[in-house]
């Protein structure tokens, strides 16, 4: 496996690709009018699989498409985890949305979000980006999969440097909600904070939407009765299994 460059050398490398690939290169084949600036310079072929740590072998993607083709790559089978504790607060600011399955937390997201600068993590969003063909219904490897890349974009959060990140979970409890936000909102000075947005829809229109889109409307209802638990955070795990794709790690036994 070829050894990519550390310390001063590295650093000027990422700086010259960084002037190279100025543009995420999935925006730009998507959608020209809608172009993300480059976060992550990534290798085309992954090194860990044979790639040349080469200019023709590299590309410049935002968090969102840097996430989603690390899913692809990673090989772990270990279920990540739902509530990661060693998340770091946000340097950029974070609106946390909250609601029933169709309630409308993705289109809120969209239309608040300037989709130049501004990063949206969406489960949903990031199993199609792992599977085209996903409509709604999960497997535990899309999910296994969607999580992983859901916590690695969370993670990523500590490194941003422009625009809001809306991240959209069911959460139905309000001491759920208060855990993201803490989470990713508390810290550091150059923490904006993280506000929660909850989508307060009739849940006969959640059940209405579902059934439209093709949706299982008994979603929503298991989401009524999970807001009437008592949500208790998440315990430190006792096992550290490894570390992903991405630099983060993979725990169990604790975390729910």
């Amino acid at each position: 496996m070829v050894e990519r460059l550390r310390g001063r050398a590295g650093q000027k490398q990422r700086r010259r690709r960084l002037e190279l690939f100025p543009v995420c290169a999935v925006c730009l084949a998507q959608d020209p009018s809608i172009v993300k600036a480059t976060d992550e310079i990534d290798h085309k072929i992954p090194l860990s699989q044979g790639g040349l740590d080469e200019d023709e072998n590299c590309q410049g993607l935002c968090f969102y498409h840097h996430a989603i083709k690390s899913a692809g790559e990673d090989s772990s089978r270990e279920a990540a985890s739902t509530h990661p504790l060693w998340l770091k607060p946000s340097a950029i600011p974070v609106v946390i949305v909250c609601g029933a399955p169709a309630s409308g937390k993705s289109t809120y997201a969209r239309e608040q979000a300037d989709l130049r600068r501004d990063i949206i993590i969406d489960m949903d969003e990031i199993a199609r980006g792992i599977n085209p063909s996903f409509e709604g219904i999960w497997d535990r490897s899309t999910l296994n999969l969607a999580m992983r890349q859901r916590n690695a974009m969370l993670g990523s959060l500590k490194h941003a440097k422009h625009g809001k990140a809306f991240f959209i979970v069911g959460a139905p409890t309000s001491a759920e909600r208060m855990w993201w936000a803490m989470k990713l909102g508390q810290g550091s000075e150059a923490s904006a904070g993280a506000e929660i947005v909850s989508m307060d829809v009739p849940p006969e229109e959640c059940r209405r939407r579902a059934i439209a889109r093709g949706s299982d409307p008994k979603d929503v209802d298991t989401y009524l009765r999970s807001a009437s638990f008592v949500w208790t955070a998440p315990k430190p795990a006792r096992k550290k299994l490894g570390i992903d794709a991405d630099g983060y790690p993979i725990t169990s036994e604790g975390e729910s």
